[in-house]
């Protein structure tokens, strides 16, 4: 297993972004396959993760965390974020679109 230090290789390897996305793809996928999101398929899921990953590995502080520990708690926060998002929207529509029934109708 590769540790990788991202303080050091900032200043050594220019493209320590695409190294870091390189070695999280496996868990990348692997969340993907285990994790259903509705309005989502696999694919789409990992461009989400990916994303949000980029976004944030300059935040990355390897004295706190490794790489992998940290992006596992990243990804699984936007899961969740994406899954009470499609709850939310689910919840919505369902409060607009039902029609009244006929005895609601009647007290109206």
């Amino acid at each position: 297993m590769r540790i990788i230090k991202i303080e050091w290789h900032r200043t050594i390897i220019p493209n320590y972004t695409l190294m870091v996305m390189d070695h999280l793809e496996h868990d990348i996928k692997y969340i993907c396959r285990n994790h259903g999101v509705k309005g989502y398929d696999q694919n789409d899921l990992a461009q989400e993760l990916r994303f949000e990953l980029l976004k944030r590995i300059p935040n990355y502080d390897c004295y706190r965390a490794g790489i992998r520990t940290w992006a596992n708690k990243i990804m699984r926060n936007k899961i969740k974020n994406l899954v009470r998002d499609s709850n939310r929207a689910k919840r919505k529509i369902q409060y607009y679109i039902n029609p009244l029934s006929e005895n609601d109708k009647d007290t109206a």
